[in-house]
């Protein structure tokens, strides 16, 4: 599952071997270390963040699948904008990584 959000992007897969979590991936350390944020202050769960720099993914958390689940919801609950690629637009390669990904959706619909 991958997750475009206001707090970061996010890879999650199941962990393959504590099957009841689920391995929350990034590429940016502050969308991994945005979530724990939000995991600690809803959850009152403290997470280690995992830094992997030998895997694709850099950063990860094993986060238990019903609080993954929380999460979402929380996530989707708190939308508040209409275009989501202008509310998270600041940052140049994060805004320019965001558009390929539109770009190359956009162009598989046709």
């Amino acid at each position: 599952m991958w997750i475009f959000s206001e707090i970061g992007f996010f890879s999650a897969v199941e962990n393959y071997f504590e099957t009841d979590n689920v391995l929350v991936r990034g590429r940016f350390k502050q969308d991994l270390e945005n979530l724990q944020e939000v995991i600690k202050e809803q959850e009152g769960l403290v997470l280690e963040l995992m830094i992997t720099p030998e895997n694709d993914y850099h950063f990860r958390l094993n986060v238990p699948k019903d609080v993954w689940g929380r999460i979402c919801q929380g996530l989707a609950a708190g939308i508040t904008y209409h275009n989501f690629k202008n509310h998270v637009h600041g940052e140049p390669d994060r805004d320019h990584a965001y558009m390929e990904c539109w770009v190359a959706m956009n162009r598989v619909q046709e």
